[in-house]
C-alpha cells in the first residue's frame, strides 16, 4: 500500500490511459456499456439510449455556459436527459477519438467531435456505469473555439483569465506548491472520481479548503524521489479548462519495499479545472487507478 500511496501523486495523478499498459483482449462490462451509449449518441437513438440511463441518472456539461443552457447546472433523470439531447436538434455526432481508458466504474473518452456537419470541437465525455447502466455523465467541450481564439488574442478577458489562471497552476502542479496554493480559491474543492478503487483519502472523497488541498498534495509530493508533468493537449471555455498531461514519477526510497528498486513510473493524466474571479474552485483528476 505504501508504494500505491506513492504511485497517487496529486490528486490520483498515475496511469490514466491505455498509453501505459496493454489493452486487454475483452473489453470490460464498462467499456460494453460504454460502447453502446456512445453509439447511441452518434445515432441520437433515444429509444436505445433511454434503456442504457438509469432513472435517476445525472448529466451535466459545464461548458454549455457559453449557450446559457440548464445543462450547465445539471439535469437529473432519464426523462430529462433524453429530452434534453432531443432540444438539440441534431441528428447525431461523430468523433475522432484522441485518448480513452477505464479505471473501476469510469469510463473516459477525450475526442474531436462534431455535430452533423458542424465545426470539430475538443470533447471530453466521461461516463460512471454501475449495474451496466450509466449513472453519471459529465462533457466537457470547446463549443466556440476559445482554444484556437485564444492563440490569436480574440477572447473575451474572462477566457484569456481562464486560461492563464489555469496554465500557471498547471505548471505549478505538485511542483511548487506554494504557487498552487496561491492560484486556489479560499473554499476550493479538489476531487478524483476514478480513485473510489483506492483506500479512504486518496482522493475519491471530496477535499475543500485551500489548506486542505495544499496540505495533501505537499504530503504527496513528499513520497516522491521526483516528479515531471509535460503537458501533451489542452482546452479552454468560459470558466473551465482541460489538460491532457504526461506524468513521470520516482518514488521515494522510503516508500517501497526494501531491496526493491524505485522504478521510474510514466502516466498520462487528466487535468480538469473550473476558474472563478482568478482563482480555481474546482479542481478534478482523473486517472487509471485500476492499474495499481
Amino acid at each position: 500500500m505504501r508504494l500505491e500511496k506513492s504511485l497517487w501523486v496529486m490528486g490520483g495523478a498515475m496511469c490514466m490511459a491505455g498509453l501505459c499498459a496493454a489493452e486487454t483482449a475483452e473489453p470490460s462490462a464498462v467499456a460494453r456499456v460504454a460502447d453502446r451509449y456512445r453509439a447511441t449518441m452518434k445515432a441520437n437513438d433515444m429509444p436505445a439510449m433511454g434503456k442504457l440511463l438509469a432513472s435517476d441518472a445525472w448529466f451535466i456539461d459545464p461548458t454549455t455556459e457559453v449557450y446559457g443552457m440548464a445543462l450547465a447546472q445539471g439535469l437529473r433523470g432519464r426523462e430529462a436527459i433524453l429530452a434534453e439531447h432531443l432540444s438539440w436538434g441534431i441528428s447525431g455526432m461523430t468523433w475522432q477519438p484522441l485518448l480513452r481508458f477505464e479505471s473501476g466504474h469510469y469510463d473516459i473518452l477525450f475526442s474531436s467531435a462534431r455535430a452533423d456537419a458542424g465545426p470539430a470541437f475538443p470533447f471530453l465525455n466521461i461516463l460512471h456505469i454501475e449495474g451496466g447502466q450509466v449513472i453519471e455523465r459529465f462533457d466537457y467541450a470547446d463549443y466556440k473555439a476559445f482554444t484556437s481564439r485564444l492563440e490569436a488574442g480574440e477572447v473575451e478577458a474572462e477566457v484569456q483569465t481562464t486560461h492563464d489562471v489555469a496554465r500557471r497552476y498547471v505548471a505549478a502542479y505538485a511542483r511548487d506548491m506554494d504557487a498552487m496554493q496561491g492560484l486556489l480559491a479560499t473554499d476550493a474543492v479538489f476531487r478524483d472520481p476514478t480513485a473510489e478503487l483506492l483506500e479512504p483519502g486518496m482522493g475519491a472523497e471530496p477535499m475543500v479548503g485551500v489548506a486542505a488541498i495544499g496540505d495533501w498534495f505537499r504530503r504527496s509530493r513528499a513520497r516522491l524521489d521526483s516528479f515531471e508533468l509535460e503537458v501533451e493537449d489542452a482546452f479552454f471555455s468560459t470558466h473551465h479548462a482541460v489538460f491532457i498531461t504526461h506524468a513521470r514519477a520516482r518514488p521515494a526510497d522510503g516508500e517501497v519495499e526494501v531491496g526493491v528498486a524505485a522504478a521510474p513510473h510514466e502516466t498520462p493524466l487528466l487535468i480538469v479545472l473550473e476558474v472563478r474571479n482568478g482563482k480555481v474552485v474546482h479542481h478534478q483528476d482523473f486517472w487509471r487507478a485500476s492499474e495499481f
